[in-house]
């Protein structure tokens, strides 16, 4: 456990810092689970889930005093802020609750890179992007070709170069995952992916058995 001061300048302890985890690639295997409440927050701190991410529908607030200690990660939906301004207006409104890593999801290249410059962590998201699934024909895995695996690794590519500190790799084949991410420097985060990623992923709701989906 490490004593951090957050982003926003209080003071408390961490499983984890950016540092720890990036120092961590390629030499231990990562959790991060997806929770939407304050008692999947807390049952996922109980049971020693290294990462936590949450929607920003959820009440963040709570989330975040109901597990203290667990790095926790939350999205902020790109279409509904038409400015870098104020997008980052609404960053640092969730910092001020005590987050540590900010969701880009399918951000705009150029505002993952505007958020870089305020130090803020942030991770990415790559490969199937439910809000494009128009440009690739419905819901599918991506990846499965030369010529995707290649825009896939471009992708990828870009997002560290911004300054992600992980990236998101969903439904990709796990052959392709494996390669990639022997060649970049930031964690990767297994969505159906297969197990060579540096974390991997579930929501808690598949895990407690009442996802509806």
């Amino acid at each position: 456990m490490k004593k951090i001061f957050s982003i926003n300048l209080q003071p408390g302890y961490r499983n984890y810092t950016v540092k720890d985890l990036i120092d961590l690639k390629g030499k231990k295997k990562l959790t991060q689970i997806n929770v939407s409440t304050p008692e999947e927050a807390a049952a996922a701190e109980e049971a020693s889930i290294d990462l936590i991410i949450a929607p920003p529908t959820g009440d963040i607030k709570k989330i975040r005093e109901s597990a203290k200690k667990t790095f926790l990660t939350v999205g902020i939906p790109f279409l509904k802020y038409e400015s870098k301004n104020k997008i980052i207006k609404k960053a640092f409104e969730l910092i001020e609750l005590g987050i540590d890593s900010i969701h880009c999801g399918s951000w705009n290249i150029n505002f993952m890179r505007y958020l870089n410059q305020f130090n803020i962590p942030f991770q990415g998201h790559a490969g199937f992007v439910p809000s494009q699934t128009t440009w690739i024909g419905g819901v599918k895995a991506f990846g499965k070709n030369i010529e995707e695996a290649k825009k896939l690794y471009e992708e990828i590519n870009k997002i560290q170069d911004a300054g992600a500190w992980a990236i998101e790799v969903e439904c990709v084949p796990e052959k392709i995952l494996s390669e990639i991410n022997k060649k970049i420097n930031i964690l990767t985060i297994s969505i159906g992916s297969g197990k060579d990623s540096d974390v991997q992923f579930l929501f808690a709701e598949d895990i407690l058995g009442y996802s509806l989906i």
